[in-house]
């Protein structure tokens, strides 16, 4: 395990330091649909080259990629740009995730927030911390002790194939029933946000696995809770066999509603 967890932290440094030398370089999208940039995709290849020499009998999965090799009982589970818009748009909110499963279990994962400072790592049975990359301090995560959901600070995303349409219908269920509504455009963040205590609960239908990977251990780890939607929790391997997955992921304490729909 150690092996695995200091290459994974020296990689999502590696590409950290990459996309900070490369920020502010981006032009300004049209946002006419899907963004996908060189940024994303020189990441992507970077963390494959690295991963494939370490581990050469491993299996990947990435957002840029695809599936490489589905027959090994490790899997990296990778978003090599997660807030590509957020990034060419200056915004300082992305991130590197980067996740180790094993037997279709999350095992350990890693968020990298460059521009933020901060990196949220986890691994399973050992706990989640949030890291100053400059100084290397390490501060213990846990997750908020909010319970009422009036009170709640609830972060949420629309996700890939959730329409607008259905996103509203999502929002207008928790709009009067929470005291904020907030989006932040990077998952591992979000992620990393309520495993921290910054929020009380992430919503978030239609995401792809390498959204959250790493971020769902960090939560669970920090003392929270991952579920779908009728807020069951979930069973990781059947995640593996999903294309769509509908996540909240949130304190233990806090009264959800029994269920969202969208």
């Amino acid at each position: 395990m150690e092996e695995y967890f200091k290459f994974a932290q020296l990689l999502a440094g590696s590409v950290g330091r990459q996309l900070l030398a490369q920020f502010g370089s981006a032009e300004m999208p049209s946002r006419d649909g899907s963004i996908k940039t060189k940024f994303d995709l020189a990441a992507d290849k970077l963390i494959i080259s690295r991963i494939r020499k370490k581990f050469p009998t491993h299996s990947l999965l990435t957002e840029e990629t695809g599936w490489i090799r589905k027959d090994s009982k490790y899997l990296w589970i990778i978003d090599p740009l997660d807030g590509t818009g957020n990034f060419i748009n200056r915004n300082p909110l992305f991130s590197i995730s980067i996740a180790l499963w094993k037997d279709g279990q999350p095992l350990l994962g890693i968020i990298e927030a460059p521009l933020l400072g901060e990196r949220y790592i986890a691994v399973k049975g050992k706990g989640a911390w949030r890291v100053d990359i400059k100084t290397g301090i390490k501060t213990r995560a846990q997750v908020s002790k909010m319970k009422k959901l009036s009170d709640a600070y609830i972060i949420f995303c629309t996700g890939h194939k959730v329409s607008r349409q259905n996103g509203l219908k999502l929002i207008s269920q928790l709009y009067t029933k929470v005291k904020r509504l907030r989006q932040l455009g990077s998952a591992g963040i979000e992620l990393g946000w309520i495993g921290n205590g910054r929020a009380d609960a992430f919503i978030l239908p239609g995401s792809y696995l390498w959204d959250i990977a790493a971020g769902v251990l960090f939560v669970l780890e920090a003392g929270g809770r991952i579920m779908d939607l009728r807020m069951k929790d979930w069973d990781f391997p059947k995640m593996l066999k999903m294309k769509n997955i509908d996540i909240v992921a949130a304190n233990a304490k806090l009264r959800l509603p029994k269920k969202i729909n969208y």
